[in-house]
């Protein structure tokens, strides 16, 4: 008889999601700042700020039209994911390099079936949060594999 797969349940948090938005859109202008500073002839100037801006908003987009896909996730000792949607529905996304996990924060950056790379803040306490301390323990054991 097998054994049910270790996993940890983890929620979604609104606030961190919008910490990290909205940090994403305060560099995006700190961005246009230092580029319009640069010695750059000007229709290079322009075209400079042009492609950051596209380049930016473009993941921006991406990033809060995932967070908008999902509300939970479920992650197993081998570094698959699931996602858990609004509806109960699961669909399944990957670990991806890039990824760490502190003591009380992780920054998780994954790709989602079909969709596109995403990541996700999250904070815990290991004596409070049972499903915390599963992620630390998973995480010992395949995050150097990244």
């Amino acid at each position: 008889m097998s054994s049910p797969p270790y996993s940890t349940d983890l929620p979604t948090e609104p606030l961190l999601r919008r910490v990290v938005l909205w940090s994403g859109i305060v560099l995006l202008l700190v961005g246009v700042v230092v580029i319009a500073g640069l010695p750059l002839p000007g229709y290079w100037g322009l075209i400079a700020v042009g492609v950051w801006v596209a380049a930016g908003s473009r993941e921006l987009l991406a990033l809060a039209g995932a967070y908008r896909r999902y509300r939970a996730l479920r992650i197993y000792s081998d570094g698959s994911i699931e996602v858990r949607r609004e509806d109960a529905s699961t669909a399944s996304a990957r670990l991806l390099p890039g990824s760490i996990v502190l003591p009380r924060l992780a920054w998780l950056r994954l790709r989602l079936e079909g969709g596109p790379t995403s990541g996700e803040l999250l904070r815990g306490d290991t004596g409070e949060n049972e499903a915390w301390r599963r992620l630390q323990v998973i995480w010992r054991h395949m995050g150097g594999a990244l």
